[in-house]
């Protein structure tokens, strides 16, 4: 009798383990495995761009702190649409969602009137949307002063121990929105300055990353190279 109780408890356990594995599997589902995530149609949304209110930049020479170059946001002025082009500012927003992988959204802000407001699209309602924005602020050329900071050269450039000849600072914000009020009222988004981002200029006035790449051609715009899935980036 004793053999015979053993040997249902040796069988009945790791089937009463291996039933709990599976119902906590099927609890714990993430939201991509129903199908509201992919059949749910995106929303609308809309954000407001703006600027951390100190003026002090940590990444500017020390007599230029509160300098702003012009272009820029702040002044009003339509962004650059070339990620090489070190004269205008730029600003890149990603909308994501981890619990519906499926949407991925991201453009390049190119209103032409100048305002810091953009229209977005946001991930189906109640699916977290994580909004990262980018801005690459108008960098230093042979025609403006040096008013940001030195940036070490990387291993391997041109100059190496040096410093690189010119730099522009880029902005960054990144957040997780849980909920999202209705798409015809505005996000506010404050962004901070992050890094420099030092570079040389090629005979053309363009950007000359370490990296060694260079423009794809004229193609009307960030959001063109965006919709061909290419990396743009510097």
């Amino acid at each position: 009798m004793r053999k015979f109780k053993s040997l249902n408890l040796i069988i009945v356990f790791p089937i009463a383990i291996v039933g709990i594995f599976f119902l906590s599997s099927f609890f714990k589902q993430p939201p991509e495995a129903y199908p509201n995530c992919q059949i749910s149609e995106q929303r609308d949304g809309k954000i407001t761009i703006l600027f951390n209110g100190s003026t002090v930049n940590p990444y500017r020479n020390a007599n230029n702190v509160s300098y702003i170059p012009n272009p820029d946001l702040r002044f009003g002025n339509v962004p650059g649409q070339n990620m090489f082009d070190p004269t205008k500012y730029l600003c890149e927003v990603q909308v994501t969602s981890p619990s519906c992988p499926s949407f991925n959204w991201v453009r390049s802000l190119e209103n032409s009137s100048g305002t810091n407001n953009m229209d977005i699209k946001l991930p189906p309602e109640n699916f977290e949307a994580v909004i990262k924005i980018t801005y690459y602020e108008r960098g230093e050329n042979s025609a403006t002063t040096d008013f940001n900071k030195p940036v070490p050269s990387p291993i391997g450039n041109y100059q190496p121990g040096g410093v690189m000849p010119y730099s522009r600072v880029v902005y960054e914000f990144e957040q997780t929105f849980q909920g999202w009020v209705s798409g015809n009222v505005s996000q506010p988004i404050y962004l901070n300055p992050s890094y420099n981002q030092g570079y040389t200029i090629d005979s053309s006035g363009m950007l000359e990353m370490n990296s060694g790449k260079t423009t794809l051609g004229d193609m009307s715009g960030l959001n063109a190279y965006i919709d061909f899935n290419f990396d743009f980036n510097p």
